[in-house]
């Protein structure tokens, strides 16, 4: 459960920042999510945590992997523009290469725009929010 906490809580925040504090990163993914902040600790520590709080990480989550998806097919299709500019014969392996790439990028990206992740409803005593 620790793991799986921890790995979910990187996944949600991003990684940390040269000697940002662990409480400043919490703050900023607290304010990301609306999860309190103390729910996290708990996270980070494997204690229990609500349903919700778990589907509001893993929200926040996919919206970062889809961000990411997108700054990555535009770096390749920056460079890809570059090589076209500036010498397209001498760099057609490139071209190809990162066009492969870009395709393969925008399949996964789709497919992975196309995963809901609901909140759903949240009524039980188990499943309120953690405080």
């Amino acid at each position: 459960m620790l793991i799986f906490n921890r790995s979910l809580i990187a996944a949600a925040g991003g990684n940390l920042r040269p000697g940002e504090k662990l409480k400043t990163y919490f703050a900023d993914l607290s304010e990301k999510t609306g999860i309190d902040i103390h729910s996290l600790w708990k996270a980070w520590r494997g204690q229990y945590i609500s349903r919700k709080t778990k589907r509001l990480l893993e929200i926040e989550a996919q919206e970062r992997a889809k961000a990411n998806d997108d700054d990555f097919i535009a770096r390749m299709e920056a460079w890809i523009e570059f090589w076209e500019t500036t010498d397209p014969e001498f760099y057609q392996p490139h071209i190809r290469i990162y066009r492969d790439a870009v395709a393969v990028a925008r399949e996964l990206s789709e497919a992975r725009r196309h995963v809901a992740v609901e909140l759903g409803s949240f009524d039980g005593a188990e499943d309120s929010e953690d405080g």
